[in-house]
């Protein structure tokens, strides 16, 4: 996490903390609006992972933006409690190079799953246009 002399927290970070917080605090999610709702149980690594080189569809603003799916990527869980298991990982979207999307909610369709809304950021990766998504989800 971070020191006393450094309180900065990385985004991974601060959502991997707050989904464990609220998973070992028994927060409901009955009435959040349905962009806070749970994932699918079709969103998960193995689904991406069978995906990656293909192509998603991410509605913006103006117009579609098709990128695709570079990895789908492990990430180690730190839960502090032995009775919480969670399945952390990330994606990789390479766009366009024209496409220049700011960090937000996008909703992504894809041929094989059902549309679903992702929040994704753009990541420095050898100065080409790439996007991550970091999911953090309760086995």
């Amino acid at each position: 996490m971070t020191n006393s002399r450094n309180p900065a927290l990385s985004r991974r970070d601060f959502l991997q903390w707050c989904g464990a917080a609220g998973i070992v605090a028994g927060a409901s999610l009955a009435g959040l609006p349905s962009r806070c709702a749970p994932l699918s149980q079709d969103l998960t690594l193995t689904a991406f992972a069978a995906l990656v080189d293909s192509s998603f569809e991410f509605t913006a603003a103006d117009a579609p933006v098709r990128m695709r799916l570079m990895s789908a990527t492990r990430r180690p869980s730190r839960s502090q409690s032995r009775s919480v298991r969670l399945e952390v990982f990330s994606l990789i979207f390479q766009a366009p190079p024209e496409a220049k999307l700011p960090a937000a909610i996008y909703r992504v369709t894809h041929p094989r799953m059902a549309p679903f809304d992702l929040f994704i950021s753009p990541v420095d990766l050898g100065g080409l246009r790439r996007y991550e998504a970091v999911f953090t989800r309760l086995l």
